[in-house]
């Protein structure tokens, strides 16, 4: 007879099945499963003493071998109860710029900020609408887990982490702009940093929320290109509001981003023409690159660029 096997008829229907919970777990098994499967407290108790499964805390034991990291997470999640964020999150996310392996959590504000080696936060403004799940893991949503972040990134850091997810379609500009809108407050770590990343990247207030934007700078930095001046003001503008998206002043070469959200309706269509033609009858040549153009054909998109940064504007 094979170990496994004198393993397994040496346990009873309530430890498989307590053994069949801990397994879509990672090895995390409660008090409160054991006991709900039939699990007494002395059996659980002598299963402990034996090592055959290991205390994390106080009524939550991991059975089994599992990811050190993956496992301290979701006891943390079970004894606490708390949610999966900060730099955690953005890890299962797949976020760029932060360092990964880190346990951190969220519980509710005035609920125990201590459990061994995770990182707990608390917090009055988490709500329902800003949890999912990965992987059987409450944690936070894209969109929140930047909002966090700022609590514990820099402004630039912050901004660069933005940029990369937004464009690798891990979250969407628009869902971070109304997260921050609901929890943002005077005294809130992060407000200030998340406030100062959102106004650089064009989306604070007075600013244009365009992902689009986003993604063309991010196109045009891969492809080595020199980096366009970013929300470029004219002074043949005042009569028509907003800023240009993008601009090279030395080349008198202007780039606007037709995002489908917010050049949709016929006035701005109307406005977006007007602007352009006194943007050439001041000298200055005019790109407008769509939503489509952007995803679609970017090698297009860089060809043209680089072909209007390498001709004069005389020759136009």
């Amino acid at each position: 007879m094979s170990q496994l096997h004198c393993m397994l008829s040496s346990m009873n229907e309530s430890e498989l099945r307590a053994q069949e919970i801990a397994s879509r777990n990672s090895g995390v098994l409660t008090r409160r499963q054991a006991s709900a499967v039939g699990m007494t407290h002395g059996q659980i108790w002598r299963r402990v003493k034996s090592g055959r499964w290991a205390s994390l805390s106080p009524g939550v034991y991991v059975v089994g071998i599992g990811d050190q990291h993956d496992v301290q997470l979701r006891a943390a999640v079970a004894a606490l109860p708390a949610v999966v964020s900060h730099e955690a999150a953005a890890e299962r996310h797949g976020f760029v710029g932060v360092p990964y392996g880190r346990n951190v959590v969220t519980v509710p504000h005035r609920r125990t900020n201590r459990f061994g080696v995770v990182t707990v936060h608390e917090s009055t403004d988490l709500q329902p609408h800003h949890v999912t799940e990965i992987d059987r893991l409450p944690i936070t949503t894209p969109a929140r887990t930047v909002v966090d972040l700022a609590a514990v990134l820099r402004p630039a850091r912050l901004k660069r982490l933005i940029e990369r997810a937004v464009v690798a379609n891990r979250v969407r500009l628009v869902d971070i702009v109304d997260v921050f809108d609901e929890v943002a407050r005077r005294g809130k770590p992060g407000t200030r940093t998340m406030r100062a990343a959102l106004d650089d990247l064009g989306a604070g207030p007075g600013g244009v929320e365009s992902e689009l934007e986003l993604r063309l700078v991010s196109l045009i930095e891969a492809a080595g290109l020199p980096t366009p001046v970013r929300q470029f003001r004219l002074a043949f503008r005042d009569e028509s509001r907003g800023r240009i998206d993008l601009a090279y002043p030395d080349q008198r070469l202007l780039i606007e981003a037709d995002g489908k959200q917010w050049h949709a309706l016929q006035r701005d269509f109307i406005s977006d023409r007007r602007r352009d033609n006194l943007a050439q009858l001041a000298g200055w040549r005019v790109l407008r690159f769509t939503w489509d153009d952007v995803t679609d054909d970017p090698a297009l998109v860089i060809g043209v660029i680089n072909q209007a940064l390498t001709r004069a504007p005389s020759a136009v």
